[in-house]
């Protein structure tokens, strides 16, 4: 049956369409694991073009007379990267939207914090429920998202943590872990004197120096010499990024070896690569399986891919603020998502 169909779609359909057991269905549908990617896209793509929505919520809550707003942030503008958070997002209001869940979705670009700071701002103006945001750490935006908190209104971290602000949740990847993750990957793949360039995020993300430091601390534990170049913070744009990488790859031919540390840099550096003919002779190891990354990979400009669910992250994100609102449900300090390793051969 297809979306629009007057009669409900239910597991055992969506089971019978991709052939595979309910068992299957459900761990797709509850995110459990235990499922090959390639059969979890068949569930995925089904659950999309069925219009399966399981009534989850309806086991805790009949029905709700006060609606439930979700104001939620995301420096999304120009970084694919969070489409499928976005998607995400979506997928979950979609399901929840017989028991009164909304969202509010405001787009930034970059992290230029008074840009964050209004944004943050136009969300609590609309009264919101909660708040569901992938922002910046500076001491206004702090202050703010702590006296939100205290005046009742939950305060979601996602993608990006927010250590000094009493969230309720961080949900995203363990950013130390995917740094550790890099540097054993380097570890592994060198081959003779590693000259490397870091291509980094904001200085004002403290989740994007984590992913710098796991790096360094697997480089020194496994004795792998290399010697830092150059790091450049670009903001995670795109052409920021490519000036920078232009100039250093101008200024230093011995790099051979590129670590950028966010997804929306990587268009920029490999634009930087090909233009000056360093592509097959610069190994890169980047972040998140995004449509222009996945693209960059298949030209060979990137080598290493690591992942990190964006999608899971939007879903998972809305639910747990909702039946925390709705019932009391308390839920965990923080969920990381896993760290996903993407080649050529197995993207």
């Amino acid at each position: 049956r297809k979306r629009g169909d007057t009669m409900a779609v239910t597991i055992k359909d969506i089971a019978a369409a991709v052939g595979v057991s309910r068992g299957t269905v459900d761990r797709v549908i509850n995110h459990r694991g235990g499922v090959s990617e390639e059969v979890a896209a068949r569930v995925e793509q089904a659950v999309e073009e069925m219009g399966y929505f399981p009534n989850r919520a309806g086991r805790i809550l009949a029905a709700r007379k006060k609606p439930v707003t979700i104001g939620c942030l995301l420096p999304s503008d120009k970084i694919t990267f969070f489409h499928d958070v976005i998607r995400g997002f979506f997928r979950a209001e979609r399901e929840l939207s017989d028991f009164g869940v909304s969202l509010r979705l405001k787009e930034v670009r970059g992290y230029d914090p008074e840009i964050h700071l209004a944004a943050l701002r136009e969300l609590l103006a609309e009264n919101v429920s909660a708040l569901c945001v992938a922002t910046i750490e500076t001491p206004e935006i702090t202050a703010l998202l702590n006296q939100t908190a205290a005046e009742g209104v939950p305060v979601a971290a996602i993608n990006i943590d927010l250590p000094h602000v009493n969230r309720l949740f961080y949900i995203g990847s363990n950013y130390l872990a995917g740094g550790r993750t890099a540097g054993g990957l380097l570890s592994l793949m060198a081959k003779g004197p590693v000259s490397l360039f870091v291509v980094a995020g904001s200085s004002n993300i403290h989740s994007h120096h984590l992913r710098i430091e796991g790096f360094a601390q697997v480089m020194k534990e496994k004795e792998t010499a290399y010697t830092l170049v150059d790091v450049q913070v670009t903001q995670d744009d795109s052409e920021v990024a490519y000036e920078a990488t232009k100039r250093v790859l101008q200024e230093h031919p011995e790099i051979n070896y590129i670590y950028i540390t966010t997804s929306g840099s990587a268009p920029g550096v490999c634009r930087a690569l090909e233009e000056l003919e360093r592509k097959k002779r610069v190994t890169v190891i980047a972040f998140d399986d995004n449509k222009e990354n996945k693209r960059l990979m298949k030209e060979g400009s990137i080598d290493v891919l690591l992942c990190q669910e964006s999608f899971r992250q939007g879903y998972d994100a809305i639910n747990h603020l909702f039946y925390y609102l709705v019932d009391g449900t308390v839920p965990k300090a923080e969920y990381f998502t896993h760290t996903v390793i993407k080649i050529g051969e197995n993207l």
